[in-house]
This record gives C-alpha cells, structure tokens and sequence, in this order.
C-alpha cells in the first residue's frame, strides 16, 4: 500500500509538472512559432502579443516589436515607391507633351522656345530629385561614408551664412547666428548639408528673419534653426522628416529627410516644433 501511494504521488506530481512546463515552455513556444509563420508570411496583422513569462516573453516581445517594425518599414517603402512615382512621373510627362509637340510642329516660334525651357527646367528638377535620392539611400545605409573630425561650430555657422548670403540679401532677410565656442566631433561636410538644408528652408519660409544658435547645456549640444514664418501646419509636424513630404512653397521633399538622416547616423537626434519668433524651429542635439 505504501509503494501503491508513492507510486500514485508520483504520478500525480508528474502530471502537474507536466502540466506547468506546457503552460509555460512548450504552448508559448508552440504560439511563437505560429507568430514566427505570420511574419514570414506577412500576415502583421495576425500578430498577437503571447502570455508567458521570463526569458520567454523577452523573446515574444522581441518577435512581435520586430514584426511592427518589419510593417511599419514595409509601408515606409510601399509609400516611399508610390510617392517617388509620383515625382518623378510628373517631369517626365511634362518633357514627353512638350517633346512631342516640338517634333509634330504644333507649336508656334514662341511657344517652341518656351517649352524648350520647360524641359531644361524640368530636366534639372529631375536630376535634383535622383540625386538627393541616391544620397539619401547612401546616408542611411553606408555608415563609412561618414568621414568624422573635430569641428568648430562657430566655423560652421560661418560657412553657412557665407552660402546664404546672396539669397537673404535678394529677399531682403536679417540672417543671425549665435554660438559659443564649441567643438564636435562629427563629419564636417554632412552636418553642413544638414544645416544648409534647415537652413534654405527657414529662408523659403521666413518673412524677415532667420536665427541659427548653438550652445551647450549639461552634456549636450543644442543647434536650432528657427524663422519668422508661418510655421508647419500641426497635421504635418509629425510627418515632416519623411521622404516627400513637402509644406507650402516646398521643392523636392527630400531635404529635410537628408537632413534628419545625417542627424541621426552621426547619434544626434532632430525634433521640430514652434519657433518664438512665430514660424518653424527646428532642434539638433548632440551628447558629448
């Protein structure tokens, strides 16, 4: 009787063991393996969060972070294609209609000569959009073209009003700069197409005014670039680092994109907001 309850103890405290580690290894293991056929598949949305616990819900979190990523990156390339289309279709077909109004003859003189400089225009356009794109695709997957230095930030910001000189003064703009003495080891030549970038925006959209400062607090460095203008709609805000999109008197929508990509592979971050001055303000901070 003695060996027939050990026997039955046993087998009781076997059953429920097994129970547990089913619960808790092989069910969770078993769903994960289905979240795992969902991704491959590309069915993000039967992704579920699975109940378990230690290392195993680690790894179930882990799964479905990554499958909202893999989505959210799917549908950045589905409308980055569509909206690359677009803009790129838009010159093609206005060089096509003039193109083949030239060679039918159905143009006068005059109007030959005008859509002759439409598509140069236009020719010229599309090659800035090609550009920026390829760079773009090469800031953000080719870490080793960033070629990084010590550099003076005062230095910088000179560079950059001497660029900008001629504009601000056609349109009759105050272009300021404060900074204090600063060093950053970041690429020298990236970070200046980065602040050009802000920069020639705030000039697009400034109605008499753009600031660029610098200066240090704690460990970080902040640089802004901030206008007079009427600012970013609050809908676009969120959006407006994203490839093409464009505001108001925008050009190819890959500027600000370029931007934030050089930002954020040389580990600073860029955010934008209102600018006391009324218009766009956009923030850069770097820790060193």
């Amino acid at each position: 009787m003695r060996l027939l309850l050990v026997f039955f103890i046993g087998i009781v405290i076997t059953v429920l063991l097994s129970y547990f580690l089913t619960n808790k290894l092989v069910t969770p293991l078993t769903r994960l393996k289905h979240q795992l056929k969902n991704i491959e598949q590309r069915k993000f949305k039967d992704i579920q969060p699975i109940q378990a616990t230690g290392e195993i819900k680690e790894v179930a979190q882990s799964v479905y972070d990554m499958a909202n990523e893999l989505q959210r990156y799917i549908n950045s390339q589905q409308t980055f294609f569509q909206n690359a289309s677009h803009e790129l279709k838009t010159p093609l077909m206005t060089i096509q209609g003039y193109a083949e109004g030239i060679k039918e003859h159905v143009f006068d003189e005059a109007e030959e000569e005008k859509g002759l400089e439409v598509m140069v225009h236009e020719v010229n356009r599309l090659k800035k959009i090609i550009n920026e794109m390829i760079l773009l695709a090469k800031l953000e997957s080719e870490k080793q073209i960033y070629r990084k230095s010590n550099v003076d930030i005062t230095y910088l910001l000179q560079q950059i009003k001497e660029r900008v000189l001629p504009i601000v003064t056609e349109k009759q703009i105050a272009f300021h700069y404060e900074s204090e003495p600063l060093m950053l080891v970041v690429d020298e030549e990236k970070l200046l197409r980065a602040l050009l970038n802000l920069t020639f925006n705030a000039i697009r959209h400034a109605n008499t005014t753009v600031v660029l400062k610098a200066w240090k607090h704690n460990s970080e460095l902040y640089l802004t670039v901030e206008d007079d203008g009427e600012g970013i709609e609050d809908e676009l805000m969120p959006h407006i680092f994203h490839r093409f999109v464009k505001g108001k008197n925008g050009e190819t929508g890959l500027g600000l994109a370029i931007a934030r990509a050089i930002v954020e592979q040389s580990n600073g971050k860029i955010t934008v907001g209102r600018s006391p001055l009324g218009g766009a303000m956009f923030t850069i901070v770097f820790q060193i």
